[in-house]
């Protein structure tokens, strides 16, 4: 935890007192901070003492002293109140679990499923985007989250995509929409007009290279962005939202996230938030698009 004040208040304070050998820099170790000065307080103060202090709401950065600093209060050191920092922004963590699959694939669908459903449990996310070519995945998800107060949207490919696909997909589409789920069909944002380009004059528009670039996360994450894209464009998922995305690697479903959505125009205000699961990535192995 460096100190990167920009006060003048804290920096004369901090000039006065390094010139008296009063205060230096912290020192980390693991989770701890520990406070390393001249003065009489000599304490090292972690998270776990961070929670038993409810009723603090704010810590002194410069020595993180043994009582924690309240609004209009100067610490152990006479640090001025404009140097405390939140303590939710210092000491507060979250620890989940990700499961990694051995091998991306068809295969993972279930477990994929599964680690989405005991996410679900959170009660923080409200929509859920799968990607589902022939609808049987949609399916799968719809059926193991009926209950879990959650709008789930299942995109599926273009229309101009394999005709077999398609059929398969336009037989699964009442069952699908008899769960409630929302569907869309369209251009993919990830690639787009940008595959009229490749296949004429053999290279590539940022768009594909955005793409690729996201493929080496694995197939899945590419996906999962792509399709969180296309449902907030579509309107079917709100913007600026946690929602969780489901993808896989060919078919199937072997990658799950949490995305902070947004359309196309706002691409880069999307954030992948939290990883479920995915596949050990095995590098670039697909068809750009």
């Amino acid at each position: 935890m460096s100190n990167k004040i920009v006060n003048a208040e804290v920096a004369e304070w901090l000039r006065r007192s390094a010139a008296v050998g009063v205060v230096r820099p912290l020192m980390m170790a693991d989770d701890r901070w520990t406070p390393v000065h001249g003065g009489s307080i000599n304490h090292s103060f972690t998270r776990a003492d961070a929670d038993k202090q409810v009723d603090a709401d704010e810590i002194c950065v410069m020595c993180c002293c043994e009582r924690l600093a309240r609004k209009n209060e100067r610490c152990g050191l006479g640090v001025p109140p404009s140097a405390y920092f939140p303590v939710e922004k210092v000491m507060k963590m979250k620890e989940r679990k990700i499961v990694y699959f051995e091998k991306p694939g068809e295969k993972n669908t279930g477990d994929t499923i599964s680690a989405a459903f005991a996410r679900l449990k959170g009660g923080d996310i409200k929509y859920v985007v799968v990607a589902s070519h022939t609808g049987e995945t949609a399916l799968k998800a719809a059926e193991k989250m009926k209950g879990a107060g959650v709008g789930i949207c299942a995109v599926t490919a273009h229309a101009g995509a394999d005709p077999e696909t398609v059929r398969r997909w336009d037989r699964n589409l009442p069952k699908l929409e008899k769960l409630e789920v929302s569907v869309f069909r369209g251009t993919h944002s990830l690639s787009g007009v940008e595959r009229a380009v490749r296949k004429r004059w053999g290279t590539a528009g940022p768009v594909l290279l955005m793409g690729d670039t996201l493929r080496i996360f694995g197939e899945g994450m590419k996906v999962c962005v792509e399709i969180c894209i296309m449902a907030a464009d579509a309107g079917l998922i709100p913007a600026g939202k946690k929602v969780m995305a489901i993808a896989g690697t060919s078919s199937g479903a072997d990658t799950c996230v949490i995305i902070k959505s947004a359309g196309a125009k706002n691409f880069f205000d999307q954030a992948v938030q939290e990883i479920i699961c995915k596949p050990y990535s095995e590098g670039i192995k697909h068809e750009a698009g």
